[in-house]
């Protein structure tokens, strides 16, 4: 029997809650027994600003990323919209493949499955497609590459306060996807499944017109979520159990 495929997005890892890095860790363990492959669909970290910047916590989670891939379960990770600095380097640390939003579809148990972040589809935040087109662009994020870790820090906590202030007053629904996005991209390619994160609106929804379901992960707070692809396709939430091995 085929093991499933585990797709996660938004667990935010920072030193600030702890209880989120153990939960993590005991994920791991299972993936270990339970998958064939494990998809991160960004933002791992709740912020990334180099892969100069190895941190405690970023040494522990690159240590048991590489020890779940060392034992067979092929590890990948996109870029979101907190961590679209994580590289090569890191992702070697990590014994991840990096892959990006513009790969084509996963063709895997009878499935054509599209993985995104989800930031793209969300294309009514005109503000915000403004600035990740700007923060997207190779000459800016090589620019930022070459500050100093310091300043990097500071520019990084400002950006996040601003984000998070502009936010508490946009509409509700500008900062979920855009339905006629998400029908471009299933048209395109032909889609039985759209799987995303990024919104931290957990939900399995049926696009009858489109004869494609949208798998929406959730964001790893009180509880962790896991989408499991196999013959069937699950989304699946559990309780955070703290790793203290």
């Amino acid at each position: 029997m085929i093991k499933p495929i585990y797709v996660i997005a938004d667990l935010h890892l920072s030193e600030l809650h702890p209880e989120i890095t153990d939960g993590f860790l005991a994920f791991l363990k299972r993936a270990e027994q339970e998958s064939s492959a494990l998809y991160i669909l960004g933002d791992l970290f709740d912020a990334w600003i180099g892969d100069d910047n190895m941190t405690p916590l970023n040494t522990l989670i690159a240590q048991s990323i590489k020890k779940l891939s060392a034992q067979g379960v092929n590890c990948y990770f996109m870029p979101g919209n907190r961590d679209f600095l994580l590289g090569q380097s890191y992702a070697k640390r990590c014994g991840m493949i990096l892959i990006k939003e513009t790969s084509y579809p996963i063709h895997v148990f009878g499935h054509s499955i599209r993985l995104l972040h989800g930031d793209i589809l969300c294309t009514d935040d005109i503000s915000y497609q403004r600035y990740r087109k700007i923060v997207h662009n190779p000459i800016v994020q090589w620019l930022f590459t070459r500050l100093s870790l310091n300043y990097r820090k500071h520019l990084a906590n400002r950006l996040r306060q601003k984000s998070q202030s502009t936010n508490q007053f946009k509409p509700h629904e500008i900062m979920d996807v855009n339905m006629n996005a998400v029908a471009e991209i299933v048209k395109r390619y032909h889609l039985t499944h759209l799987i995303h994160g990024h919104t931290h609106r957990p939900g399995k929804h049926t696009l009858g017109d489109l004869a494609c379901d949208r798998i929406v992960s959730g964001a790893w707070e009180s509880l962790g979520w896991v989408i499991k692809i196999s013959d069937e396709i699950e989304l699946e939430s559990f309780p955070l159990i703290h790793d203290h091995s």
